[in-house]
């Protein structure tokens, strides 16, 4: 017997956000390449020469994204946890629409694969600890008894992220800064 399996609600949710983040920056940049600054020369000077301090990188990273993930967290604990499952993919789609558009307009084709080694690794973990944290309050929303273990499990997750974030992706993007550009 073979399962068949459609496209869900929210892969079409990310899809749809993902292709309206790329209209915005081909609308909004008219035929004109924007002004770059993210990866300007200091930054990548950082990764190439100087390398960063990645414990400080860790902390920064520790506050901002533990901070987020909490609050994401306790409203995913509520009864609003679709509709924050929705805004969060919606975000996510066209935040990553627009960084493609971006840095294919900046870097060309290279500029697609700098995207993906500096921002894949980390937002692996985040995803997977919020579909855990999703998964296990859709799952146990009838029951009164909770199981805590996908909760710590999701926050062991985010903070793998975290430390991929401050340490893998540091060495990936100035690897392959060093390759391709």
């Amino acid at each position: 017997m073979r399962i068949s399996r459609g496209v869900s609600g929210h892969q079409i949710l990310f899809l749809v956000s993902f292709f309206i983040g790329i209209v915005i920056v081909t609308v909004l940049a008219n035929g004109k390449v924007p002004e770059n600054p993210l990866m300007n020369k200091v930054l990548a000077g950082g990764f190439l020469e100087e390398g960063w301090n990645r414990r400080e990188l860790f902390l920064q990273c520790l506050w901002k994204r533990a901070s987020v993930v909490l609050l994401i967290f306790m409203l995913t604990a509520t009864s609003m946890r679709v509709w924050v499952c929705r805004i969060l993919l919606i975000w996510l789609g066209t935040f990553f629409g627009v960084l493609l558009k971006l840095f294919y307009l900046w870097y060309g084709l290279s500029g697609m694969g700098l995207l993906v080694v500096s921002v894949l690794p980390h937002y692996v973990f985040y995803i997977m600890s919020y579909g855990l944290m999703y998964w296990n309050f859709e799952k146990n929303r009838l029951r009164a008894r909770r199981n805590y273990f996908p909760i710590l499990l999701s926050v062991i997750v985010v903070i793998m992220g975290i430390l991929a974030e401050s340490y893998v992706n540091p060495f990936l993007v100035g690897g392959y800064l060093k390759i391709f550009f």
